[in-house]
């Protein structure tokens, strides 16, 4: 492989990209057990397929998946991009030796981060890494790239450390119209409401596009968005069961019943 073998793309249309492949991967085919994940040649790829089949299998929660991958993703972003600094640096600017192998940062970038938020996973990321890299020549090119994934990967951890991602936060939801409210029949408290909290990975903060105030609940605008909500509740309610989960498959990449 060649560094012309991964082609980069402005930050939003990776973004845009990589929601898309997330969502045919999970909707469509679903998400492949990991020893049945077969190794391709383009590394994102493959390393994206072990990164959503550990989340299936550990029962990783949509919020932590959510951070998880974009972690990921951004580690060889930017791992990759400090080679060929063709388009904006994401996080991490670091200075990068012009003949380092690129895929062998995309991958050593994936298999530090995967390493480090899956530690009882290492054994399985450890062959992946193996695989991954044995298809690429040895030398000093490797080498540098092992090395630059590795220390990009870091950065990006150590980044996300203090983020909010850990820190707890009560929620008693207000006795009163237009806050959500437990329902039955388990009436489960809300989850992880912390999440509000948590630094963004692109906007500059969470509020940076809430509207300035709730629509008053005798408005009409509250009205229809109130019926839209629960016609599609009530049409999901009719649908037979393995029907009304794939919602939730779909965003928990639970697996079938």
């Amino acid at each position: 492989m060649n560094k012309k073998s991964i082609r980069l793309t402005p930050i939003k249309y990776l973004v845009i990209g990589f929601v898309t492949f997330l969502s045919i991967t999970i909707g469509l085919f679903g998400v492949q057990p990991f020893e049945t994940i077969a190794q391709t040649q383009d590394p994102i790829i493959y390393w994206n397929a072990i990164a959503l089949a550990t989340i299936r299998d550990t029962n990783t929660s949509p919020q932590i998946a959510a951070r998880n991958l974009a972690m990921m993703h951004a580690a060889i972003y930017d791992a990759v991009n400090a080679i060929s600094p063709t388009h904006s640096v994401y996080q991490v600017k670091i200075q990068a030796a012009k003949d380092a192998n690129p895929e062998a940062a995309a991958v050593s970038a994936a298999h530090q981060v995967l390493s480090q938020l899956y530690p009882q996973q290492a054994t399985q990321f450890n062959n992946a890494l193996e695989a991954s890299l044995g298809a690429i020549a040895q030398g000093q090119p490797k080498t540098k790239g092992i090395e630059l994934g590795k220390v990009v990967a870091e950065k990006i951890l150590a980044w996300r450390k203090n983020d909010g991602s850990a820190t707890e936060l009560a929620y008693t939801p207000p006795d009163k119209p237009g806050y959500w409210q437990p329902v039955p029949p388990e009436f489960k408290s809300a989850s992880m409401p912390h999440w509000k909290n948590l630094k963004p990975f692109v906007m500059k903060e969470a509020s940076q596009f809430r509207i300035s105030q709730m629509p008053s609940l005798n408005s009409a605008e509250y009205t229809a968005e109130f019926e839209q909500t629960k016609a599609i509740g009530a049409k999901i309610a009719r649908l037979v069961l393995k029907t009304k989960l794939r919602s939730h498959n779909f965003g928990s990449m639970a697996r079938e019943p």
